[in-house]
This record gives C-alpha cells, structure tokens and sequence, in this order.
C-alpha cells in the first residue's frame, strides 16, 4: 500500500491487516498474503492467503476482508480444474478464538 505522509513523501507498505490467527501483521507477499509471524520461531503461525486461487486473483481488499471480518462480502469466482466455475463468498476457518 501506498500512503503520503504529512511532509509529502509516499511511504510503501505491505501491511495489510491484522493475523485472525495470531494477531501478527498480514503482508502482501510475492505470491501469498501471510503472517509475519511465519518464521518466529517462539511464535509460529503459518496462516496465509494464496493472492491467485482457482483462477480468481485475490485483492489486497478481499485479504482484508477474510482476515478481518472472516468472510468476503461479495461473491468470487473460482474455476474447478474441470474448467467449470463456482461462485462462493472465501470463508475463514482460521479465526482466533478468545
């Protein structure tokens, strides 16, 4: 992400979200959306959001959507290895609870 600070300068960010797992920082990877907390060896969490998913490219706003609210609004589009689509909305099952 983009952002301009107060004193005019664009400052690159690839934090996206919070972990629904963890609570560590989602950034935008070259192929996943994944925890920061991937490699900390006292804190391990391996959640991650692969960005193409049966054919459907996922945004940087449906990987906010899935680790902040579990589930995307809108419905996607996926493709089946058949070629046949499916339309569903991405549901989390890696939420933290407590």
């Amino acid at each position: 992400m983009v952002r301009l600070t107060e004193d005019g300068k664009t400052v690159l960010e690839s934090r996206i979200a919070k972990c629904p797992v963890c609570g560590g920082d989602i950034h935008i990877g070259q192929r996943t959306y994944n925890c920061t907390n991937y490699r900390n060896e006292s804190n391990t969490c391996k959640f991650s959001i692969r960005r193409s998913i049966g054919g459907h490219n996922v945004t940087v706003e449906e990987a906010r959507e899935i680790c902040e609210e579990g589930i995307t609004q809108q419905t996607l589009e996926f493709y089946r290895e058949d070629g046949c689509s499916i339309t569903s909305g991405w549901l989390s099952r890696n939420r933290r609870t407590g």
